[in-house]
Order: C-alpha cells, then structure tokens, then sequence
C-alpha cells in the first residue's frame, strides 16, 4: 500500500466525497462560464463555492478519500528501479554519464 493507510470510506463520507467533487466541479465550470467573465461577482461566488467544496472535502479523514485515487489509478502499484542502465529510457547509456563539458 502507500506510504499512509489507505481504507474503503463509509456510506457517509462517500456521500460527502461525492457531494463535495461536485460542488467543486460545478464551482470550476461556473468560473470560466462567460457570466463569470462578464460578471465580477458570479466568479467571486463561484470562487467561494470552490473554497467551501474544499473546506468540506478536507473535513473527511485522508485515508477515506485516498481510497479512490489509489485503488483506481491507471498504473501499477510499487516497484522500484535500481539503476539507470536498467531503467532503459535512454540516460546515461555508456560508461559514466555521457555529455562532459570540457
């Protein structure tokens, strides 16, 4: 697992992750919305919506609301690579590492 525990969140706080990821979302669309541009005010409110949406989603216990991100990320868990020769991506392939200035 990660560095930190990481636990599946209750029925509650799955609520509130979901409430408050859609608040920011709405929060975020609302503020390039052309009202917005035209309106000083809509992107303060929108501005403060977003706050508020984080303020709540920082209320709810890290390990609940790592649980998503970590156990959906698009790639593989741990590993570690021990050298950069086995790394293969092409950095310092011969000898020490190639391109000394003079």
């Amino acid at each position: 697992m990660a560095g930190f525990p990481v636990r599946k969140p209750t029925e509650k706080e799955q609520k509130a992750i979901d409430k408050a990821r859609r608040d920011m979302q709405g929060a975020e669309k609302a503020k390039t919305d052309i009202f917005s541009r035209l309106m000083p005010t809509e992107r303060l409110d929108a501005e403060q919506g977003f706050k508020e949406a984080r303020r709540r989603m920082d209320r709810i216990p890290r390990e609940a609301r790592e649980y998503e991100s970590y156990n959906q990320a698009p790639f593989k868990k741990g590993g570690s690579v021990s050298s950069a020769s086995k790394r293969a991506d092409g950095c310092a392939q011969r000898g020490k590492t190639r391109g000394k200035f003079i």
